[in-house]
């Protein structure tokens, strides 16, 4: 394109609808859940490996008739009222109607990746802190298996982000006992396992990674990888894909040493971090008008 940048169309596509028959029809994308990607701004960038975020969980799912009358919608909804106590339509969808994003990173050199849930539920703040209290009370239960398979090692703790009281259950294989075996490998003992969930200014998060409480310094919004893809795209704004390729690459290929130090079979046809090399990052956001739609994303190459 001129700038120097070295990128490779990875995605364009349009779809448009006649007006008239649509009008006709009552259809229009007026009623997909849409919105400008903002949590993006809030999400550490340290160590990213993949992002993503919408909007509207709720509407997406209580609009459309094809998943609402679903055996699979259905069967998730009952198990979330006989596991939580919640009516999953009126408590819980009730703070997910605006912006939610999922991200996953690296945990240092822990075998583990962090996956954190990040949720808007500005709309109904008292049902999220519901929902926290009775998530927190079903893994209280759920620790006295957890410490029956691994005694010693499972824990539960508080820990602080962003000046916030989080409840954490951490799981730490440094304390397992080991009689007649030889040490767990590094990568296993690298960190314990956090399980940390809590509210943070309107945000639910639940998440395993460690940058929560270690580095805000930098969100996704003003890391390297989101400042030089996304003035690449054009008119589009609606939802965000984000994947750091580099990042990606660098873990798989410590997973497969791994496997290779614990005896585990490898492919030897597919090697996911020779695969990425030669890449730096892909990005891909859409845009819906009433009547048309657009999708647009790159993929840059390492300089």
């Amino acid at each position: 394109d001129g700038s120097g940048s070295r990128l490779v169309l990875l995605h364009e596509g349009f779809a448009a609808a006649d007006k008239e028959k649509a009008k006709e029809a009552g259809i229009t994308l007026d009623q997909v859940a849409k919105g400008e990607a903002y949590l993006l701004r809030e999400v550490p960038a340290k160590d990213l490996m993949f992002y993503v975020e919408s909007h509207g969980l709720k509407q997406t799912l209580t609009q459309s008739s094809g998943i609402k009358d679903s055996d699979g919608y259905k069967k998730f909804a009952t198990t979330a009222q006989n596991y939580l106590g919640m009516s999953f339509e009126d408590e819980i969808l009730s703070f997910m109607d605006k912006g939610y994003a999922i991200a996953v990173s690296a945990n240092g050199d822990a075998l583990f990746p962090g996956l954190s849930i990040f949720i808007d539920t500005s709309s109904d703040e008292k049902n999220a802190e519901k929902f926290i209290t009775k998530i927190d009370a079903q893994i209280s239960g759920f620790m006295t298996i957890l410490s029956a398979a691994l005694p010693g090692a499972v824990s539960k703790e508080k820990v602080q982000i962003s000046g916030e009281d989080f409840n954490s259950l951490v799981i730490d294989f440094n304390k397992i006992p080991r009689t007649g075996a030889g040490p767990l490998p590094d990568v296993l003992t690298a960190s314990p396992i956090r399980l940390s969930y809590g509210i943070l200014d309107g945000r639910l998060l639940i998440t395993t990674a460690d940058t929560w409480s270690m580095d805000l310094s930098t969100s996704v919004g003003d890391s390297d990888l989101y400042s030089k893809l996304s003035p690449k795209l054009e008119d589009v704004d609606q939802g965000l894909l984000l994947i750091d390729l580099e990042k990606i690459g660098s873990f798989a290929g410590m997973l497969r040493a791994l496997r290779s130090q614990l005896g585990l079979e490898v492919n030897e046809n597919f090697d996911l971090q020779k695969a990425t090399e030669g890449f730096y990052g892909a990005i891909l956001s859409s845009r819906s008008k009433s009547y048309d739609s657009k999708v647009e994303g790159f993929l840059k190459l390492s300089e």
